[in-house]
């Protein structure tokens, strides 16, 4: 086939992709200039909101994070060395610690259940660091007064997250992130708890002008704080404490993925939403305009009951831990959440309508602002005796830190 030559008589002008499709990419990014023939194979979830305007550093990371799977299953981890490698090295952890002690269950004593938890920790620029693999005990089988007297889990709770990120945005202060590589930072227990193994084996009133706050969840910290050398001076104090991985600045956490400019903080679960499509077999599905029919009237007396309620209650529970980013779907959550005990196909149906919502907007998050008085304002409103079943009002409420919703 003869070479096509260009007509030097005709005028020739610049050909750009059409505007809509800048939301959309279709193969792992990279951080350098390298051409999208170059860049690799696409994953079958890869679908992003407005990625053009994030730098090729940031693209990286988050198509890092799309293009991995997590098991959800000690049975799915057995199948890869580097989970079964992940495992070993924390159970020897575990054991170093002197953190449990091996010894037949006594026959008027019941154990408590076990499972593990896998976590891909990862570099600043989405490279994988390390798989990380942590046992986890059963807690909600315990009975108070024979298991345990006091509850304590090193958790923060989200709303203390968004405030902190609120903060932090307003002051344009550093926020960086460490991992923990061993879960358990325990205390000594007073009572005898018998749990099963796994599956498969500044000082106060002292003021130096700095302010500085550490969160905690489990084994992931983040520290955020006005000065940066001192920043620095409490990294490096954990880490000599604690068997301690410095991340570097926040761009992922529990599951949310945190995006920063100039402007502020943007924190979306886009990836979590792509996982709860797949998970249901929804992922090419029409989208919805609205995340509940109006005027739809749920009960516990209208409709065919599921004969398997598992799928419809896993939905549910991972929808509610969407809310974190997505206060548009609180309500219809809510509502779904009344039925955990008995479904049945008017739930399911509206539960995957508002997955049809979702679909059009994965990745609709949280924005912080870097420019905000940090005034709290609170809004409530409720309803009149709304639910056919009990006519009790629905209350709502939502609380701003500045312009930031934060619960």
């Amino acid at each position: 086939m003869p070479p096509v030559h260009n007509d030097p008589g005709r005028p020739t002008r610049t050909r750009k992709a059409p505007g809509y499709l800048q939301d959309y990419y279709v193969s792992i990014a990279r951080s350098d200039s390298s051409s999208a023939a170059e860049q690799g194979t696409c994953h079958p979830l890869a679908l992003s909101l407005s990625y053009y305007r994030f730098s090729s550093p940031y693209k990286a990371f988050l198509t890092a994070l799309n293009a991995t799977h997590e098991p959800t299953s000690f049975h799915e981890a057995m199948k890869f060395q580097e989970w079964r490698d992940a495992m070993q090295s924390e159970i020897v952890a575990l054991t170093t610690n002197n953190t449990w002690s091996l010894v037949p269950l006594p026959a008027d004593k019941k154990a408590i259940g076990s499972k593990w938890v896998f976590k891909i920790k990862r570099r600043a620029d989405g490279s994988i660091e390390r798989y990380k693999a942590h046992p986890v005990a059963k807690g909600y089988t315990q009975i108070e007064g024979i298991d345990y007297h006091d509850t304590f889990a090193p958790v923060a709770k989200l709303v203390t997250l968004r405030v902190l990120l609120t903060i932090a945005a307003a002051h344009n202060w550093l926020i960086h992130q460490l991992d923990v590589h061993n879960a358990f930072l325990h205390g000594d227990l007073a009572e005898d708890v018998y749990m099963l193994p796994p599956p498969g084996y500044r000082r106060k009133g002292e003021n130096l002008g700095a302010t500085l706050f550490v969160l905690v969840y489990v084994d992931e910290i983040l520290i955020t704080g006005s000065d940066a050398t001192s920043l620095e001076h409490i990294k490096s104090h954990l880490c000599d404490q604690f068997h301690t991985k410095d991340l570097g600045s926040l761009k992922y956490f529990l599951g949310i993925k945190v995006a920063r400019s100039s402007s502020g903080l943007y924190l979306s679960q886009h990836k979590y939403t792509l996982e709860i499509f797949d998970d249901c077999g929804l992922t090419g599905a029409r989208s919805s305009e609205f995340p509940m029919e109006q005027h739809l009237k749920l009960s516990s007396s209208i409709g065919l009951v599921l004969h398997n309620p598992s799928p419809y209650r896993r939905l549910v529970g991972r929808l509610i831990y969407l809310t974190i980013t997505r206060a548009d779907i609180v309500y219809t959550v809510n509502r779904l959440s009344q039925f955990m005990h008995q479904p049945q196909q008017p739930h399911l149906d509206a539960a995957h309508n508002l997955l049809r919502y979702l679909n059009g907007s994965p990745g609709q998050g949280l924005f912080f602002p870097s420019k905000s008085e940090l005034k709290l304002t609170a809004f409530c409103d409720s309803d009149w005796a709304s639910c056919p079943m009990t006519r009790r009002s629905t209350t709502g409420y939502c609380i701003f830190l500045g312009p930031s919703p934060i619960s």
